[in-house]
Protein backbone atom coordinates (compact mmCIF):
# COMPACT_ATOMS: atom_id res chain seq x y z
CA UNK A 1 0.00 0.00 0.00
CA UNK A 2 1.52 2.99 -1.04
CA UNK A 3 1.81 6.34 1.81
CA UNK A 4 -0.63 8.54 -0.91
CA UNK A 5 -2.92 5.61 -0.19
CA UNK A 6 -2.18 5.65 3.79
CA UNK A 7 -2.74 9.27 3.78
CA UNK A 8 -6.03 9.02 2.04
CA UNK A 9 -7.33 6.66 4.41
CA UNK A 10 -5.94 8.48 7.77
CA UNK A 11 -8.00 11.21 6.15
CA UNK A 12 -11.21 9.78 5.43
CA UNK A 13 -11.46 8.01 9.07
CA UNK A 14 -10.23 11.09 10.82
CA UNK A 15 -13.32 13.37 9.41
CA UNK A 16 -15.62 9.95 9.33
CA UNK A 17 -15.41 9.08 5.78
CA UNK A 18 -14.01 5.65 5.87
CA UNK A 19 -17.20 3.73 6.22
CA UNK A 20 -18.58 6.24 3.64
CA UNK A 21 -15.54 5.23 1.01
CA UNK A 22 -16.75 1.61 1.96
CA UNK A 23 -20.31 2.17 1.11
CA UNK A 24 -19.36 4.21 -2.43
CA UNK A 25 -17.46 1.40 -3.41
CA UNK A 26 -20.65 -0.46 -3.24
CA UNK A 27 -21.95 2.15 -5.14
CA UNK A 28 -19.69 1.86 -7.70
CA UNK A 29 -21.00 -1.66 -8.48
CA UNK A 30 -24.11 -0.69 -8.63
CA UNK A 31 -25.80 -1.09 -5.38
CA UNK A 32 -25.80 2.28 -3.18
CA UNK A 33 -27.18 2.61 0.31
CA UNK A 34 -26.09 5.50 2.61
CA UNK A 35 -27.53 6.92 5.63
CA UNK A 36 -28.10 10.74 5.85
CA UNK A 37 -29.47 13.59 7.81
CA UNK A 38 -31.89 15.82 6.67
CA UNK A 39 -31.72 19.71 8.23
CA UNK A 40 -33.40 23.01 8.35
CA UNK A 41 -31.70 26.16 8.33
CA UNK A 42 -33.91 29.01 9.30
CA UNK A 43 -30.63 31.45 11.01
CA UNK A 44 -29.26 34.25 9.12
CA UNK A 45 -26.28 33.38 7.32
CA UNK A 46 -22.95 34.63 8.93
CA UNK A 47 -20.98 37.24 7.13
CA UNK A 48 -17.26 36.11 6.53
CA UNK A 49 -14.52 38.53 5.52
CA UNK A 50 -10.83 37.44 5.72
CA UNK A 51 -7.32 37.83 3.58
CA UNK A 52 -8.02 34.10 1.77
CA UNK A 53 -11.47 35.44 0.41
CA UNK A 54 -10.46 38.75 -0.39
CA UNK A 55 -10.02 38.37 -4.15
CA UNK A 56 -13.05 35.67 -4.19
CA UNK A 57 -16.39 37.34 -6.43
CA UNK A 58 -19.53 35.94 -5.50
CA UNK A 59 -22.36 36.39 -8.03
CA UNK A 60 -25.48 34.46 -9.27
CA UNK A 61 -25.00 32.19 -12.09
CA UNK A 62 -27.56 32.07 -15.21
CA UNK A 63 -28.51 29.84 -17.87
CA UNK A 64 -25.23 31.12 -19.89
CA UNK A 65 -23.16 29.74 -17.36
CA UNK A 66 -24.18 26.45 -17.61
CA UNK A 67 -20.87 25.70 -20.04
CA UNK A 68 -18.54 26.82 -17.44
CA UNK A 69 -20.26 24.95 -14.77
CA UNK A 70 -20.33 21.83 -16.60
CA UNK A 71 -16.54 22.59 -17.53
CA UNK A 72 -16.18 22.38 -13.84
CA UNK A 73 -13.11 19.92 -12.75
CA UNK A 74 -14.58 16.64 -10.95
CA UNK A 75 -18.22 17.94 -11.73
CA UNK A 76 -19.03 15.60 -13.98
CA UNK A 77 -22.74 16.87 -14.81
CA UNK A 78 -23.14 17.19 -18.80
CA UNK A 79 -24.57 20.58 -19.84
CA UNK A 80 -27.82 19.89 -20.71
CA UNK A 81 -28.76 18.57 -16.86
CA UNK A 82 -27.43 21.82 -15.93
CA UNK A 83 -29.37 23.74 -18.33
CA UNK A 84 -32.67 21.58 -17.60
CA UNK A 85 -32.46 22.54 -13.44
CA UNK A 86 -32.27 26.03 -14.75
CA UNK A 87 -35.23 26.07 -16.89
CA UNK A 88 -37.06 23.93 -14.09
CA UNK A 89 -36.70 27.10 -11.91
CA UNK A 90 -33.33 26.24 -9.83
CA UNK A 91 -31.10 29.35 -8.62
CA UNK A 92 -27.33 28.75 -8.38
CA UNK A 93 -24.68 30.71 -6.87
CA UNK A 94 -20.43 30.73 -7.73
CA UNK A 95 -17.58 31.74 -6.24
CA UNK A 96 -15.22 33.21 -8.89
CA UNK A 97 -11.05 33.28 -8.41
CA UNK A 98 -9.85 35.71 -10.99
CA UNK A 99 -12.50 34.55 -13.16
CA UNK A 100 -12.68 31.13 -13.11
CA UNK A 101 -15.83 29.39 -11.42
CA UNK A 102 -14.22 27.57 -8.05
CA UNK A 103 -17.62 27.04 -6.11
CA UNK A 104 -20.71 26.74 -6.48
CA UNK A 105 -23.98 26.18 -4.65
CA UNK A 106 -27.79 25.03 -6.00
CA UNK A 107 -30.97 25.53 -4.83
CA UNK A 108 -34.51 23.70 -5.67
CA UNK A 109 -37.64 25.92 -5.13
CA UNK A 110 -40.07 23.09 -6.30
CA UNK A 111 -39.33 19.95 -3.65
CA UNK A 112 -36.47 18.83 -1.32
CA UNK A 113 -34.38 15.34 -2.40
CA UNK A 114 -32.73 13.17 -0.67
CA UNK A 115 -28.80 12.00 -2.48
CA UNK A 116 -27.92 11.17 -5.82
CA UNK A 117 -31.23 10.14 -7.89
CA UNK A 118 -33.07 9.12 -5.56
CA UNK A 119 -37.15 10.14 -5.00
CA UNK A 120 -38.01 13.45 -3.79
CA UNK A 121 -39.31 13.39 -0.24
CA UNK A 122 -41.58 16.41 -0.87
CA UNK A 123 -42.97 19.27 -2.19
CA UNK A 124 -41.45 22.72 -0.69
CA UNK A 125 -43.66 25.58 0.59
CA UNK A 126 -43.57 28.78 -0.93
CA UNK A 127 -41.22 29.86 2.00
CA UNK A 128 -38.62 27.42 1.31
CA UNK A 129 -35.79 26.14 -0.66
CA UNK A 130 -33.57 23.33 -0.98
CA UNK A 131 -30.32 23.74 -0.98
CA UNK A 132 -28.04 21.26 -3.02
CA UNK A 133 -25.06 20.34 -5.28
CA UNK A 134 -22.62 22.25 -2.79
CA UNK A 135 -19.00 21.69 -4.94
CA UNK A 136 -15.63 23.68 -4.76
CA UNK A 137 -12.52 22.78 -6.83
CA UNK A 138 -10.04 20.55 -4.89
CA UNK A 139 -7.54 23.07 -5.04
CA UNK A 140 -9.47 25.88 -3.33
CA UNK A 141 -11.02 23.49 -0.82
CA UNK A 142 -10.04 24.38 3.33
CA UNK A 143 -10.57 28.44 2.71
CA UNK A 144 -14.02 28.91 3.78
CA UNK A 145 -15.53 29.33 0.87
CA UNK A 146 -18.14 27.56 0.74
CA UNK A 147 -19.43 29.01 4.26
CA UNK A 148 -18.74 32.64 2.20
CA UNK A 149 -20.38 32.22 -0.69
CA UNK A 150 -23.89 30.87 1.61
CA UNK A 151 -24.41 34.14 2.52
CA UNK A 152 -24.88 36.07 -0.48
CA UNK A 153 -26.64 33.00 -1.98
CA UNK A 154 -29.39 32.84 1.51
CA UNK A 155 -30.00 36.76 1.31
CA UNK A 156 -30.94 36.25 -2.95
CA UNK A 157 -33.41 33.41 -1.55
CA UNK A 158 -34.82 35.68 0.80
CA UNK A 159 -35.19 38.24 -1.63
CA UNK A 160 -37.69 35.72 -3.06
CA UNK A 161 -39.90 34.77 0.15
CA UNK A 162 -37.61 31.45 0.46
CA UNK A 163 -36.87 32.37 4.34
CA UNK A 164 -36.55 28.71 5.25
CA UNK A 165 -33.75 26.09 3.58
CA UNK A 166 -33.12 22.42 3.84
CA UNK A 167 -30.28 20.33 2.80
CA UNK A 168 -29.07 16.82 3.30
CA UNK A 169 -25.18 15.77 4.49
CA UNK A 170 -24.45 11.91 4.64
CA UNK A 171 -24.80 10.57 8.11
CA UNK A 172 -20.56 9.57 8.14
CA UNK A 173 -19.64 12.63 6.93
CA UNK A 174 -18.89 14.25 10.46
CA UNK A 175 -16.51 17.53 9.36
CA UNK A 176 -19.55 18.60 6.85
CA UNK A 177 -22.01 17.73 9.80
CA UNK A 178 -20.36 19.56 12.29
CA UNK A 179 -19.98 22.85 10.39
CA UNK A 180 -23.47 22.72 9.26
CA UNK A 181 -24.66 22.42 12.83
CA UNK A 182 -21.67 25.42 13.65
CA UNK A 183 -24.08 27.67 11.65
CA UNK A 184 -27.42 26.41 13.30
CA UNK A 185 -28.37 23.97 10.96
CA UNK A 186 -30.91 22.16 12.89
CA UNK A 187 -31.41 18.02 12.52
CA UNK A 188 -34.86 17.00 11.11
CA UNK A 189 -34.27 13.31 10.36
CA UNK A 190 -32.58 10.67 9.59
CA UNK A 191 -32.96 8.63 6.47
CA UNK A 192 -31.82 5.99 4.18
CA UNK A 193 -31.24 6.10 -0.03
CA UNK A 194 -30.77 2.97 -2.02
CA UNK A 195 -29.89 2.48 -5.29
CA UNK A 196 -29.89 -0.90 -7.06
CA UNK A 197 -28.55 -1.45 -10.42
CA UNK A 198 -30.05 1.58 -11.62
CA UNK A 199 -33.38 -0.01 -11.85
CA UNK A 200 -34.70 0.07 -8.08
CA UNK A 201 -34.68 3.64 -5.91
CA UNK A 202 -35.97 3.80 -2.60
CA UNK A 203 -36.00 6.53 0.13
CA UNK A 204 -36.96 5.30 3.63
CA UNK A 205 -37.40 7.43 6.78
CA UNK A 206 -35.60 5.76 9.65
CA UNK A 207 -35.82 8.32 12.55
CA UNK A 208 -37.45 11.56 13.17
CA UNK A 209 -34.76 13.84 15.07
CA UNK A 210 -36.74 17.11 15.60
CA UNK A 211 -39.45 19.11 14.52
Amino acid sequence: MSIRTLKKMRYKAKHGLLIQEILNSFGRRGMWVSPYITYCETDEPVEYNSRELQDIEFRELQLDDAGMIAAMEENAIPEDKIEKRFADGGIAFGAFYRGRLVAIIWANLNYISGLGDSPPIRKLESDEAYLYGTFTLREYRGRGIIPALRAPFRRRLGEIGRHKCYSVNMYFNRAARRMKEKFGARQLELRLSIALFGRIRKDFLLKILSR
